[in-house]
Formats: structure tokens, sequence, C-alpha cells
């Protein structure tokens, strides 16, 4: 009796996982045809950093048709603007707009890293000899 129960529970729990991974295909491939266009990036935090040179960045958004395309080009711009160095922390969220729910706007929020100076001085003696201060900060 005890080895009946077990082995329908077995196969309800197999069924369960078949029916999950199944409802997940089928998200997957309805987020992939499920028209999306980005109409708009907002990009919290900067000063220092050239607008020009994050546009250039995130200009590929603006280009996706599907609500599958914009994740992967999200992390494709996220990843390009933290290997720009210029950046401590780079956060990226994803919203609807308000008129029209195939219609995106992505948020950028961007902590610039400390700002990096040198200074080297040099001082020439009346012996030919010449000496040097490097500062890094």
């Amino acid at each position: 009796m005890d080895r009946e129960i077990a082995s329908k529970k077995m196969v309800i729990k197999k069924i369960k996982t078949e029916l999950k991974n199944h409802r997940k295909d089928k998200f997957h491939k309805k987020m992939e045809t499920l028209p999306a266009r980005v109409k708009m990036v907002n990009i919290d935090g900067l000063s220092r950093t050239s607008d020009k040179l994050v546009m250039v960045k995130v200009q590929q958004l603006f280009d996706v048709q599907s609500f599958q395309e914009i994740i992967k080009t999200s992390k494709e711009v996220h990843q390009n603007l933290k290997s720009l160095g210029c950046f401590k922390k780079v956060s990226m969220t994803v919203d609807t707009m308000p008129e029209d729910d195939t219609h995106y706007r992505v948020n950028i929020t961007v902590e610039e890293t400390g700002s990096v100076f040198a200074n080297l001085g040099v001082v020439c003696s009346t012996q030919d000899q010449v000496a040097g201060v490097v500062r890094v900060g």
C-alpha cells in the first residue's frame, strides 16, 4: 500500500514538473513574438561622462522588435556601460509606457567613479641632476 502511494506521488510530481516546463516554454514563445519597442531611455547620474559616449552604447535599444530582444539587448547595454570603466554601478529597469503597452521605457541609473588625477613635478638642480615627484590620487 505504501509503495502504491509513493508511486502515485512520484507520478503526480512528474506531471507537475512537465506542466511547469510546458507553461514556461509557452511563456517564452509568447515573449519572443510579443511586439515591443523602446520609445524612451532615461539616464540618471551622468555628470562628467559624455552624453554622446553613453548614447552610442544605448542606441541599439531603439532597434529592438520584441520584448525578448529588449531583455537581451538591455543585458548587452548593461555590460557595455560597465566595460567603459566610467561607472561604479549601473542599474537598469524596463517599464511600460502609459499610453501603449507595446512601448517601453528603459531607465538607467549610473554612479560615476571618482576622478583620477596625477601631478608630476620636475626640479632641475645646479648640479645637472633631475629630481621628480609623482603623486597620483
